[in-house]
């Protein structure tokens, strides 16, 4: 139906008119390009979404990469390895918070910004 005045609802641009280009999105009638810093070569672009949030908008990036063959491991397997592991500096680590208020807050050692999934 229709909206209210001065509301907002969610903008989805596909792939057919939003492009990626040497790391940069390029959005349609305007030259205007985003940075989307290091992306794998086969990464595809599916779609982009202009969310409303709050007093701004938050822009939301589908991406489609290939599956570079990582082979799954049970829980147990990766508990009995990291029981013995008494220094993390050399691991990968990421942890995910299920909340109650929040959806998830997920933090890492190897420095990618903290964040959280807001629901």
């Amino acid at each position: 139906g229709y909206m209210s005045q001065g509301s907002f609802k969610t903008a989805v641009l596909t792939n057919q008119i939003c492009r990626i280009k040497d790391g940069y999105l390029k959005f349609p009638g305007t030259k205007d390009k985003l940075s989307l810093g290091q992306l794998p070569e086969e990464v595809c672009l599916k779609e982009v979404r202009i969310k409303p949030c709050r007093n701004s908008f938050a822009l939301d990036v589908v991406l489609s990469v290939p599956d570079m063959g990582i082979i799954p491991i049970a829980d147990k397997d990766i508990l009995a390895d990291l029981s013995d592991v008494s220094d993390l500096k050399g691991l990968r680590v990421m942890a995910i918070d299920p909340g109650t208020d929040n959806i998830a807050a997920v933090a890492n050692t190897f420095g990618a910004r903290p964040f959280v999934i807001k629901g």
